[in-house]
This record gives structure tokens, sequence and C-alpha cells, in this order.
């Protein structure tokens, strides 16, 4: 029986959305339409420090103007906060790695770390000591070890480019690639489509997900797509700039310009679609 593709897009209320965040969701949207799969909206609020309302209400309203439908998730800003907001599952996340060996605790602060230029294990003491998960006096880290990860056809040196990265932060929190890595599971993805920039935090959940005998992870379908850059080359940024996407649509820019310029980027042709749905026929069947 052939398997249901299903596809996810994750944005962050960090910030407005940009080029590059239209780019993502499209490419998702298109890869799952084209296999008559599933699309899953998850809004990824775990680091509560940096989500603004206006963010989240963003996101609502860059989907719509794109044109975007989605199989699963929130239909709008209210209905996020009161049923899939990730804060609401805090405890379902941090259970994962407590008691497993392949995780320690560690007290030592980012400067810390810094000024002893740690990269991984063997440079400090933490590992050794058995102390106590306790919130706001250490975190939860994981150890990494020199052996490269294969992410497809790429080899990632998880100890070079993270060493042993954090999974339960010092505020309690679960990290990014440990609630990435659940949220995918839960929802069955098959196919996760993410900018090149996101390389090592794929080799990081692979190997997260290794350690926590989550098998089905590894089957996943990893596309690393290229970075949209700005004007000086430079990666994007979420920010009010000139390629905000609510900066465009300020300026009365419409869809279709989007749409334009990532058949442009892909190397689609010379074609020029004005709907959602013109661009998935352009689309090849090899995407």
């Amino acid at each position: 029986m052939t398997e249901t593709v299903v596809t996810r897009i994750a944005p962050t209320p960090s910030g407005y959305l940009h080029l590059g965040n239209a780019v993502n969701f499209i490419l998702s949207w298109i890869y799952a339409r084209k296999r008559g799969g599933v699309v899953h909206l998850r809004i990824d609020d775990i680091d509560s420090a940096r989500i603004r309302p206006e963010y989240v209400e963003d996101i609502f309203t860059t989907l719509k103007w794109l044109g975007i439908d989605y199989d699963h998730g929130p239909g709008s800003a209210k209905d996020f906060y009161q049923s899939y907001s990730q804060k609401l599952k805090i405890r379902d996340y941090v259970k994962y790695p407590i008691g497993n060996p392949s995780f320690y605790v560690c007290s030592c602060s980012r400067r810390q770390l810094k000024d002893l230029s740690i990269k991984g294990i063997g440079e400090h003491n933490c590992q050794n000591q058995n102390n106590l998960l306790v919130t706001g006096e250490n975190a939860l880290r994981m150890v990494v070890t020199e052996q490269p990860i294969l992410v497809g056809d790429q080899r990632v040196n998880l100890y070079q480019e993270m060493g042993d990265f954090i999974v339960i932060r010092r505020d309690g929190l679960p990290a990014y690639q440990l609630v990435s890595l659940i949220e995918d599971m839960q929802a069955s993805v098959t196919h996760i489509i993410r900018g090149a920039d996101l390389l090592p935090s794929t080799a990081a959940q692979l190997y997260l997900a290794r350690a926590l005998g989550i098998v089905e992870f590894a089957k996943i379908t990893f596309y690393h797509h290229p970075l949209v850059k700005d004007e000086d080359g430079g990666k994007l940024s979420k920010s009010q700039g000139a390629m905000a996407l609510t900066t465009m649509r300020r300026q009365g820019q419409s869809s279709d310009q989007i749409y334009h310029f990532l058949v442009k980027y892909m190397g689609w042709g010379d074609y020029r679609p004005d709907s959602l749905d013109q661009l998935l026929k352009i689309a090849p069947a090899s995407f």
C-alpha cells in the first residue's frame, strides 16, 4: 500500500514572516498536494520569550494571502492559543529524555561554556556528577559523539556544529530540537521541507530520535532547499524590512509576485502563474 505523504508548515512566531518563509510554506504545500498528501500547520511557540500576538496573527494572514490551505492545525489565532499551543503540552515533551543515559544535567551557563571553549563531552565535569535536574538551576544536555551524522547523502559533524546541545532548558522548557521531533512523530510526518540552514538541526533531531528509541523518525525524507538571501547575500531575518511579507502587502504587492519569484528561484521555467493552483500544475512531478 502506498504511504500517504504528510508534510508540515511550522513557523515560529518570533517576528513577521519574510519571503524565505513564503517559499518554504509553498514548497511544503506543493510537495504534499502534488502527491495527494496531507498538510499540517504547526506553530512553534515553545520559546515564549520571543512570541508576540501580532506575529501569530501574521501567520494566518500570510497563509490566507498566499492561498495555502491545510488539513490539520489551528484555524485562527484564538483556536491556536486554546488548543494547539505547545505550552499546553510541556509535560508531554520533557518526559522523553528524563532518566535516559544519553543525557546529563549541566549547570554551566553559556558564558562559562564559551569561556572554556566547550564543544562537547570531556571538557567539563557536569556529565560525571549525576546532578538532579532542577528548574532555574541547570539544564539537560545530550551527549554528542564525534561520529558524523548522515542526512541523506550529506555528512554532518554534529559534535562540531552544536556540541552537547540542550534538550531541556534551565527554565524547565523543552528545547526546539526535542519539541520539533515529538511534534513530527505525533503528526506522522513523512516528508520535511526546510531551509539549508537547518541541516544541523536535522542531524540533531535524527541523533536525538535514535537516543530516544524513536525509530520512525529515521524514515522521514528531508529536503533542504537553498536559502532565499537578502540584497547583500545574507540570510533573511524576521523583520519589517523590504522582504517582510507584511511590508509587501502594505505596499500593495500581490501573492502573484511570490509565485513568480518561486518559479524563477526553483528554475521551473519562464511561467508567471497567477494562482497557487497554476503554480501546482507548473511544479515538476520530480519535486
